[in-house]
């Protein structure tokens, strides 16, 4: 007993099918989940949210860091005053 072979064309025609449910938007759930993920006109929605959220994301990292340099800068200035008052006491 040999098991059924999954072959190339068997798998475009599966596509195929599916393709087609979102083409011919018979099958309401296969449209909304197509617009749910890329949006009414194919530019949109979920996809492009993502996107625009790891932007974000990524730029909120960058102002973080500026951020941790800036303190740990004015806490080396502050440290270097409070040493030179410290030696002009002396």
């Amino acid at each position: 007993m040999a098991a059924p072979r999954t072959t190339a064309p068997k798998v475009m025609a599966v596509l195929d099918d599916h393709l087609r449910l979102h083409d011919n938007k018979l099958d309401p759930k296969a449209h909304q989940h197509h617009v749910l993920l890329l949006g009414p006109d194919g530019d949109d929605g979920l996809c492009a949210t993502v996107k625009d959220h790891e932007k974000r994301l990524s730029e909120l990292e960058k102002t973080n860091d500026k951020i941790d340099r800036l303190t740990l800068a004015v806490v080396t200035a502050v440290v270097i005053q409070l040493i030179m008052a410290g030696i002009k006491l002396i």
